[in-house]
């Protein structure tokens, strides 16, 4: 999260939050983090439907 600007960090949190919640998890691990990175670059969008 290091690397994300500091305005849009917020937005980035809640997406991936979202994007737990909607694998059906409570807790955001690194693992997760990643796993939503991958989701976006290979759907080419940040933002789930």
């Amino acid at each position: 999260m290091d690397r994300v600007p500091a305005f849009v960090r917020g937005m980035v949190v809640k997406a991936i939050e979202a994007y737990a919640a909607s694998q059906g998890l409570a807790e955001v691990t690194p693992d997760i983090v990643d796993e939503a990175k991958a989701f976006w670059g290979e759907e080419g969008r940040f933002h789930q439907p």
